[in-house]
């Protein structure tokens, strides 16, 4: 974008879409990183071997749905030197036909304050691409459930505290949101309370929600449904001429 439209396009686009695309500063820096300097008649040699060592190291590809473990997909799943076996593979194996992207949003203490300003440039935190990979729809809900506690107790490790997951209104989602809060399902063999006991937090519900805004008041992590698929639903519902809308005891015409 920044190279087929310019600087002042790029930071245009830049500006609108915040957290969406590095400025134009960090563009530089990335670039002078990875020493795209070239000069005339000069040949690169040295850097296309280092190229190529990376790129056979592993002799991985990608396109499959790659092997999970307990839910968890594992890296380098179809790797091969042989051609014959690599055609073999995309004539009999099936191609991913959707990408699951793990995507982590920052909370910065100046955006969890009760004071409502206009958050400023700095203050508005960075999401970060945790992990991408080609999938099916033939996932269940307890291994979205695995790879939820997966990523959670991986952060653990450095000292990184989830606070919550979201995610869109598939059903399988949807159902995995509601084994971790305990909403009308509860796992058979896996109770989240007693394994992860020490690292509950709580939360303390306005007094007249209780009775119709059903949450556990320890929880381990929080689910969401997306907001933008959330927003979709409610709008089709609102103009909807059958369907009937709650909030508590209120309907909403």
């Amino acid at each position: 974008l920044y190279v087929l439209a310019g600087s002042n396009t790029y930071e245009l686009i830049r500006i609108n879409l915040p957290g969406a695309l590095p400025s134009i500063s960090a563009l530089e820096h990335y670039n002078k990183n990875i020493d795209l300097k070239m000069n005339e008649c000069h040949f690169r040699f040295d850097r296309l071997t280092e190229h190529l060592d990376t790129i056979n190291s592993k002799n991985s590809f990608v396109g499959f749905i790659p092997s999970h473990h307990k839910g968890i997909p594992q890296t380098s799943s179809y790797q091969t030197d042989d051609f014959q076996q690599l055609q073999e593979r995309f004539m009999t194996i099936d191609k991913s036909s959707l990408i699951n992207v793990h995507m982590v949003e920052p909370l910065l203490p100046s955006l969890t304050t009760t004071t409502v300003t206009m958050p400023t440039q700095s203050s508005k935190s960075r999401p970060f691409l945790l992990a991408a990979y080609g999938t099916d729809t033939k996932s269940i809900a307890i291994d979205i459930l695995r790879r939820w506690i997966y990523i959670y107790e991986r952060c653990k490790l450095n000292d990184i505290r989830i606070i919550g997951y979201s995610a869109d209104c598939a059903g399988k989602y949807l159902k995995a949101m509601r084994l971790t809060n305990e909403s009308f399902s509860r796992l058979p063999n896996i109770n989240l309370i007693d394994i992860y006991h020490n690292d509950l937090f709580e939360i303390d519900l306005p007094h007249k929600w209780k009775t119709w805004f059903y949450l556990r008041p320890k929880q381990l992590f929080l689910c969401f449904q997306d907001g933008i698929h959330l927003a979709k639903k409610i709008r089709n519902r609102l103009l909807s001429k059958h369907a009937q809308l709650f909030i508590g005891k209120q309907s909403v015409d």
